[in-house]
């Protein structure tokens, strides 16, 4: 996936939800890409298995506000 603002005058995000001034974001508009990993494991007909990682790769707009690659992982039955 890649991630794009749509305009220098929208802010960028923490994954917190925290909103970062659009001044430390500096002018370039594109956000970062994440590549996927999901594992689905059906157990039986009625049970299944999830797993999912995600690594996000900081473009110039977050490395500009001070933020870095995130590893996000989640897993439900």
């Amino acid at each position: 996936d890649f991630y794009w603002r749509y305009s220098n005058d929208d802010a960028v995000y923490s994954p917190g939800r925290i909103g970062v001034p659009t001044a430390r974001a500096g002018d370039d508009r594109f956000v970062g890409t994440t590549l996927n990993l999901i594992v689905d494991w059906n157990i039986s007909r009625n049970i299944s298995w999830t797993f999912s990682y995600a690594h996000f790769f900081r473009g110039p707009s977050v490395t500009d506000a001070g933020g870095k690659d995130a590893d996000f992982f989640g897993t439900w039955l």
